[in-house]
C-alpha cells in the first residue's frame, strides 16, 4: 500500500478480492472487511498512530506497518 505515512486514504497495490484487517498498536482489530475489492481505502477515521495492516489474498498473507498522521 501507499503512501506511508498515511493521512486520509491508502492505495492497495493488490488486485482482486481480499480480506483486509487493521490492528492498532495495542493489538486490537479496528477494521475488518471481507471481499474487499476497492483500490483505495479511507483511513481518515483512524486516530494518529501506528497500525498493522493484514491483507489476505488467495493463499497469501501480507503484513505491513502503517503510520497514520
Amino acid at each position: 500500500f501507499k503512501p506511508n505515512p498515511a493521512t486520509d486514504n491508502i492505495q492497495l497495490l493488490l488486485a482482486g478480492q481480499k480480506q483486509l484487517k487493521i490492528y492498532n498498536a495495542q493489538g486490537s482489530m479496528v477494521f475488518n472487511k471481507e471481499n474487499f475489492t476497492a483500490e483505495f481505502l479511507a483511513v481518515d477515521f483512524l486516530p494518529s498512530g501506528i497500525y498493522l495492516i493484514v491483507v489476505e489474498s488467495g493463499n497469501q498473507v501480507f503484513t505491513e506497518k502503517m503510520v497514520k498522521k
